[in-house]
């Protein structure tokens, strides 16, 4: 996979990593330089070859040994948002960053769970403007339903305490619960951005 992860990610490669991944190439061997093919793709922004190897059975946990990082340590580094984006989707928890980070370019593991925290933050975003800004206002201070930018939590200001209240919902002051709703990745990240 390494002519294909390696360049411009665009149009030909998108088809060259297809036509291998058909072939029944091992979408996990590492390029001759000793890149994995997952990592290399998520640290380029190269969002739907990250895909084609997610949907191959790329493995999210390996370590490629140049970089000492998965393919999330690569892609919050990078700032690719889109590709971070995939991995957590396929899997990937960002609270497992800590254990499992070597070291990448400069960056120390806190920088990169930094990264993906505020990657997931940012789509927390979209749904709490979406769901929770006609109670909580946007700007979060609150209308129907309380301040959140306050120091004053009702039912606990811990992220486990607002993944519990907005995932229960509080009936009797009229939220629902948005367990059901939502599911536990969307309110990871709302809880992510509130916090």
């Amino acid at each position: 996979l390494s002519y294909s992860t390696g360049t411009s990610g665009q149009g030909d490669d998108v088809e060259k990593v297809r036509t291998l991944i058909s072939q029944g190439v091992d979408v996990d061997a590492l390029e001759p330089g000793g890149d994995a093919p997952l990592v290399m793709a998520a640290y380029k922004g190269h969002t739907e070859i990250v895909r084609l190897l997610l949907e191959a059975g790329a493995d999210v946990t390996a370590v490629d040994p140049g970089m000492r990082a998965t393919a999330l340590h690569a892609a919050a580094y990078a700032g690719r948002t889109d590709a971070a984006r995939l991995l957590i989707q396929h899997g990937v928890e960002p609270g497992d960053l800590a254990g499992s980070m070597g070291r990448l370019g400069n960056s120390s593991p806190a920088s990169v769970i930094g990264a993906v925290v505020d990657l997931v933050a940012a789509a927390g975003k979209v749904t709490f403007d979406t769901m929770c800004a006609s109670c909580h206002k946007p700007d979060m201070t609150g209308l129907i339903g309380p301040n959140l930018l306050d120091n004053q939590w009702i039912h606990g200001g811990l992220p486990m305490d607002v993944m519990k209240t907005v995932t229960e919902g509080v009936l009797a002051k009229g939220m629902v619960a948005w367990g059901p709703i939502l599911g536990k990745q969307k309110i990871t990240e709302v809880t992510a951005y509130i916090m």
